[in-house]
């Protein structure tokens, strides 16, 4: 086998250049598409990539695009009703009379994600509410098992966590309590014969699995696999294809949380047919040399040299505060952790501005509760509403609501099953509903009471609605709220960046490539935003090449 690896920076065009290999094989006749895989670590980048090949619909489900975990599904053969689903998860949690975060389990379907289980990880593991414990131990059992190698240190890991968790922890644990709930855990699951995402690598590393006849195999970003995928990028695509690909970036190895490591990349360079991809088309010089002064700062990387996109012009910029009225265009708004994502959104919200958050509260996601706020308002001005509406604003006003006099009823009795039996379209006049809902209903809703409701931010809503934004479009709002580890593989016009760090992570050396990461975003502007969101974090701040 003939191991290549490929390094590229930010908009450098590494799964382009994979893409463009594997349309050039199947071209000059060297492999068929059933003989090519391709594994990313999201689906959306594994869905993209085969899209650009000519693989769509049908035909993705037969082929061999797909996210490591999902090529694992395959393989082994797996059935979605042998998968620790988040309802099997809840029924685990009953079992032992304790509650773990169901986001720890993946959907029972060969083409789920496992973006979002990983992020449930690096939430749990370093929960110090006393309730969250059985979270935090299931959390600390799946990331020691995905830093193991070996076989024998999966079985060490149902005992107490690996050591290179132990250095990772933020507070106490209790060495038997955690070998008591992964017992339990692992002697729930082989009851019926049920598999976890981390328990599908593992079988494939530790048991006998037939092959498909792969010639050549592609591995895109590589930097962000943890020990346990190496194992399995191993076993799978270092003996059957004459050719593998390892894609990445050693100095956008971010995934620390899930046991990856920029080291274990890097090893691979010794053995392998090295190959740079030097132009970027994201930014031009002033970003190149932010980025070039942030990778300075690591002792191990591989040198690589990034040439700007002369046609780029970007603007970097320290500033103390974000007003969204003075900063026109498609922006991402990025801070270290989601903490701080939430209190930009809080900002946002108070200045009535359309925004998307990818981490913590985000109001124009609530469907439910939007199509309820736009059905209470027609009621409000004495409109009709089809059937349709009148079910969206019943799912938001609940029957009975406890007031300082005690409980009162809204909704008449038999309302909710006598609306179902309708036509979605029939029209309802005020005169109609008035015989659905009870007088202390009308006394609030007329005097905007929106207390009786169970939506967030109505006053949010108005206000959006007033600016001319459609609450129900599908237009993406200007401001992207979300962390540097959520920008990653992403791009925007501009960037803001908060400096604003945890203090311990400044003790790490991956916190320069957690600061590489969201520096490289911006297409043209880049601003440092140095505001304070999270007063314990005592002003502690990434220093930022500015100015």
């Amino acid at each position: 086998m003939d191991l290549v690896t490929l390094w590229a920076g930010p908009g450098c065009g590494k799964t382009e250049c994979l893409v463009r290999v594997a349309k050039e094989l199947i071209q000059r006749g060297e492999a068929d598409r059933s003989q090519l895989a391709y594994v990313a670590f999201q689906r959306d980048a594994a869905f993209g990539a085969a899209k650009r090949v000519g693989i769509s619909g049908e035909d993705y489900r037969s082929l061999w695009w797909r996210t490591l975990h999902s090529t694992c599904y395959r393989l082994l053969r797996i059935s979605g009703d042998k998968v620790v689903t988040p309802v099997r998860m809840r029924d685990f949690s009953k079992k032992i009379g304790l509650s773990v975060d169901n986001a720890l389990a993946v959907e029972g379907d060969e083409m789920a994600d496992l973006a979002e289980v990983v992020l449930a990880i690096q939430k749990d593991r370093s929960s110090e509410d006393e309730g969250a414990k059985p979270s935090r131990i299931i959390a600390l059992y799946q990331l020691s098992r995905l830093k193991c190698r070996k076989v024998d240190e999966l079985k060490s890991v149902r005992k107490e966590p690996h050591p290179g968790v132990f250095a990772q922890m933020e507070a106490d644990l209790d060495i038997s309590e955690y070998a008591s709930l992964v017992a339990a855990y692992e002697s729930w699951k082989s009851i019926d014969g049920l598999l976890d995402f981390v328990d599908m690598l593992e079988r494939i590393l530790t048991s006998s699995v037939q092959l498909p006849d792969w010639k050549y195999a592609f591995v895109d970003e590589a930097q962000d696999l943890s020990p346990l995928q190496w194992a399995v990028v191993e076993k799978l695509f270092f003996e059957v294809p004459r050719m593998t690909f390892l894609a990445g970036d050693d100095d956008q190895a971010i995934m620390s949380f899930q046991g990856s490591s920029a080291s274990d990349f890097l090893s691979y360079r010794e053995r392998s047919t090295v190959i740079h991809l030097r132009q970027t088309h994201r930014f031009g010089e002033q970003i190149v040399k932010v980025g070039r002064a942030i990778t300075d700062r690591l002792s191990i990387r591989e040198n690589k040299e990034i040439l700007s996109d002369p046609s780029k012009t970007n603007h970097v910029q320290k500033i103390y505060d974000f007003d969204p009225a003075v900063y026109e265009g498609k922006k991402f708004l990025l801070h270290r952790h989601k903490r701080g994502c939430s209190v930009l959104a809080r900002n946002m919200i108070h200045k009535g501005q359309p925004f998307w958050n990818e981490r913590g509260i985000n109001p124009l996601a609530r469907s439910s509760e939007i199509a309820g706020y736009l059905a209470t308002s027609k009621v409000i001005r004495g409109e009709s509403v089809t059937g349709t509406e009148l079910g969206a604003l019943l799912r938001v006003v609940p029957s009975f609501r406890t007031r300082e006099n005690g409980k009162v009823r809204l909704v008449k009795h038999g309302v909710k099953k006598k609306v179902s039996d309708r036509d979605p379209r029939f029209p309802y006049t005020r005169t109609v509903l008035e015989g659905f809902f009870t007088p202390d209903f009308w006394n609030s809703v007329l005097s905007k009471d929106w207390s009786i409701t169970e939506i967030e931010f109505p006053e949010y809503y108005e206000r959006l609605e007033k600016k001319g934004w459609n609450l129900l479009g599908e237009a993406e709002p200007d401001i992207i709220i979300t962390s540097i580890h959520g920008s990653k593989g992403r791009e925007r016009k501009n960037t803001f960046l908060w400096d604003e760090v945890l203090p311990k992570c400044l003790r790490s050396e991956d916190e320069h490539r957690v600061a590489y990461v969201g520096a490289t975003r911006t297409q043209g502007a880049l601003y440092i935003v140095s505001e304070r969101l999270i007063p314990e974090w005592n002003m502690a701040r990434y220093p930022y090449p500015v100015g």
